[in-house]
């Protein structure tokens, strides 16, 4: 008897490739992130929209977002690559 391929983490089939946050004090209903699923090319989600059935971009952060099927139930939390100590704005 084979035994099947163990299915990948949820969040290992995401990517975050950048985030565009909303400004601080306007609350976390806005904002857009740059996500690959399942290595596909990037698309642009806004906050509120289904990027799979059953999975929405809930919050957008400075450099996480999280994805989940409803407000408060988040599932998935993606996170930017820290940068390199040469790419750091002074």
């Amino acid at each position: 008897m084979a035994s099947a391929a163990p299915e990948p983490a949820p969040d290992a089939r995401f990517q975050l490739l950048g985030v565009v946050a909303p400004r601080r004090g306007t609350g976390a209903s806005t904002g857009l992130a740059l996500i690959s699923v399942d290595g596909k090319p990037a698309r642009a989600w806004g906050v509120g929209r289904e990027v799979e059935p059953g999975l929405r971009l809930l919050t957008v952060g400075h450099r996480q977002v999280a994805l989940g099927a409803g407000p408060g139930q988040p599932s998935v939390t993606l996170a930017l690559l820290p940068l390199a100590e040469a790419q750091r704005g002074r």
